[in-house]
């Protein structure tokens, strides 16, 4: 067997690298023992290695070990060093007078007990399969440029354990999007369909104006959007005057109508618009919230039963449908307000002028609205199937949840038939285990196990990490 030089380095000498978490997997592992000599020379057996202790307290309950042939019962204390004991505070500590084993990496200090017994010790140093080390090692050590710390060896992983645990992330992904969907609940009182309301807002708003439409979501009661949903030009006064995009005085007279409109709701229901108003810098001019607050408002012109429906959806088609709509007419050849000043008026578009033209040309005029080529600004599949990924998904999990049902199963079907989303982290993952990601379930798995597991360094916890752990044995 060929050990590396850095692997002799772990095994014979120094606690580089070495974590407390290390010897917690070994131990609940069984990957020791069960037999070995104490540092007092003392034959140990373990008949029990515990179970792991999530709370405060010894690392490991309800142990059973023989110690020259006599059963002791109690907890199991593991250290990097013999001497943590003291330097953990844990002398005096009544949690810690039933300890009946030390298990360290290595032993510096004899231990002595309120009841003068010497505490028995054992040393894992010199013990370990090398090549478990150095695995190990490989894990834990932080090189430059490393994507995750196992990106030479996932590729070996088998794809039971790969598909399993990418399961696992989605789950656990679902359970945190669950979380926040459970605080809007309380926050509305047990209103599912304003807390989809203000997760579709925060969606559409993408990352530069989410907080912002979650504002706005939480200032517009959701009994007056359904009061309004039947009148569309109604419907998006409220929302662009709610967003503070009715503010100025302007001569366009649609958007004159829209802010009388606003004006008259805003007084009958009481209503204020937000203190943030959204932005438009940094954002192309489709994602405008000008444009991404008329195809919502035609959303829930366009749907009576929103909720309710989409909810009962099990098909990525019919799912797809209820959000296949567009922004109102008025925007079909503009992205923003007109100003009063005069405008840039662009070279004319049409249907051979090159897409990069085009949108340099919607560009330019992003603040002036000066009129384009006529394009109806619809609702892409692409953005649909964010809306479904980030918002509709999750929300179904945490509704069922809510109704003592666990729907994981109609979660991986409906990722599953759609295209896995397209980034850095996907690509990588990709790059490390080819078509390890191939649909948007192992896409918002990856990211999961990306940011929880991998950015976290918690290998020990990740069965992948694992399952590379054992190989080296």
């Amino acid at each position: 067997m060929r050990i590396s030089v850095k692997t002799i380095g772990i095994y014979c000498a120094s606690l580089a690298g070495m974590q407390e978490a290390f010897l917690h997997h070994l131990w609940r592992t069984k990957k020791v023992g069960p037999q070995f000599t104490s540092t007092a020379g003392h034959n140990i057996h373990v008949q029990k290695y515990g179970t792991l202790n999530l709370i405060g307290g010894p690392d490991f309950n309800d142990g059973l070990v023989s110690i020259d042939g006599q059963s002791w019962a109690g907890r199991i204390e593991m250290h990097l060093r013999s001497s943590d004991w003291d330097r953990h505070g844990h002398t005096g500590d009544p949690e810690y007078d039933n300890v009946i084993l030390h298990v360290v990496w290595e032993h510096d200090k004899e231990i002595t007990l309120p009841t003068g017994q010497v505490l028995p010790v054992i040393a894992l140093k010199g013990t370990i399969d090398p090549i478990v080390l150095e695995r190990y090692l490989e894990l834990y050590s932080a090189q430059q440029g490393k994507f995750i710390p196992c990106e030479q060896h996932i590729a070996g992983v088998d794809d039971f354990v790969v598909d399993n645990w990418m399961e696992r992330m989605l789950l656990e992904r679902l359970e945190s999007r669950q979380d926040r969907i459970n605080r809007y609940l309380q926050h509305f009182k047990g209103d599912w369909e304003a807390v989809l309301f203000t997760l579709l807002l925060r969606s559409m708003g993408t990352k530069v104006n989410a907080e912002s439409f979650e504002l706005l979501a939480m200032s517009t009661p959701i009994k007056v959007i359904r009061k309004l949903r039947n009148n569309l030009m109604d419907l998006e006064a409220l929302l662009l005057g709610q967003a503070g995009l009715l503010e100025a005085e302007r001569s366009d007279a649609t958007y004159t109508l829209w802010r009388d409109n606003y004006k008259r709701l805003a007084h009958m229901h009481d209503l204020r618009p937000v203190l943030v108003a959204p932005r438009f810098s940094g954002l192309r001019p489709p994602n405008f919230p000008t444009i991404r607050l008329s195809q919502l408002a035609a959303v829930y012109h366009g749907n009576e039963t929103l909720f309710s429906s989409l909810m009962l959806s099990r098909k990525l088609k019919h799912m797809r449908a209820f959000f296949a709509h567009q922004a109102s007419s008025t925007w079909d050849s503009r992205f923003n307000f007109p100003k009063n000043a005069a405008t840039h008026t662009p070279d004319a578009i049409t249907s051979s002028t090159p897409k990069t033209v085009v949108d340099e040309q919607h560009a330019s005029i992003q603040g002036a609205g000066a009129p384009v080529a006529v394009n109806p600004k619809k609702l892409t599949t692409a953005f649909i199937d964010l809306l479904i990924i980030n918002t509709i998904v999750p929300l179904q999990f945490a509704y069922a949840r809510s109704q003592g049902r666990d729907d994981l199963e109609r979660a991986i079907g409906i990722l599953s038939d759609m295209k896995a989303e397209s980034n850095t982290i996907i690509k990588k993952f990709n790059s490390c285990r080819p078509g390890m990601v191939d649909n948007a379930f192992k896409s918002q798995a990856a990211l999961q196990l990306k940011k929880e597991y991998c950015s976290e360094l918690r290998c020990l916890d990740c069965a992948i990490g694992n399952s590379i752990l054992r190989a080296g044995q």
